[in-house]
């Protein structure tokens, strides 16, 4: 480590090669998805792991198969202007936790016609 004089213009110079352009987004990851030797730990991670459990295949029976819906069915399947989905494994009805917008395309909003 040195001590360094610099002129305002030298230090602004260096000072701004940090900054970034107007729309970056500065990605920092530190302890094992650091780049160094992440490889290597997130191997060691995988051994140190219990295994992932084995899914059982059940087989659906008639009523399960009955109460699951298709994209044909949709339009059956409306109350009011609420879908309620019902799980493919036990038929059980699916809470809606949130519905989400339709992404803009090109930063554009659409705009909803119906």
């Amino acid at each position: 480590m040195k001590l360094m004089t610099l002129a305002p213009a030298e230090f602004m110079r260096r000072f701004l090669l940090h900054v970034l352009p107007d729309g970056f987004q500065r990605i920092r990851h530190y302890g094992f998805l650091a780049n160094g030797n992440r490889q290597t730990k997130l191997g060691r991670i995988r051994q140190l792991l219990p295994p992932a459990p084995q899914q059982k295949v059940v087989p659906v029976s008639e009523d399960a198969a009955a109460a699951t819906i298709g994209p044909e069915d949709l339009a059956a399947c409306k109350t009011g202007n609420e879908w309620q989905p019902t799980c493919p494994e036990c038929a059980g009805e699916m809470e809606i936790i949130e519905t989400l917008p339709k992404a803009p395309r090109n930063g554009v909003p659409r705009i909803d016609t119906s």
